[in-house]
């Protein structure tokens, strides 16, 4: 639910920092 969208969306965030 909406722990699994925050937790992704924070994924998705570390992956965008690691490709910058």
């Amino acid at each position: 639910g909406e722990v699994l969208v925050a937790i992704l969306s924070n994924y998705m965030v570390d992956i965008d920092w690691l490709f910058s």
